[in-house]
């Protein structure tokens, strides 16, 4: 269709053998801003850590440390 898709995912799991959602660190937030602030990522969905909610880089890191020098 011609779209670029990025997108990320962290999953952990428990000993329980349970999966969580983790939001991604602050080292995969950085790499995934090379693609732009509209990349979404998943975050646990705060009443249930085994699913998840999308938000974009800027919704989940809206103080990003490059908005003084963007054009």
């Amino acid at each position: 269709m011609g779209e670029k898709i990025v997108a990320s995912v962290c999953v952990g799991r428990d000993l329980d053998g349970k999966f969580d959602i983790i939001a991604p660190c602050g080292i995969c937030q950085e790499r995934l801003w090379f693609w732009g602030e509209n990349v979404e990522v998943a975050i646990p969905d705060e009443n249930d850590t085994t699913k998840w909610v999308r938000k974009t880089l800027s919704e989940v890191s809206p103080h990003y440390w490059n908005g003084p020098y963007k054009d």
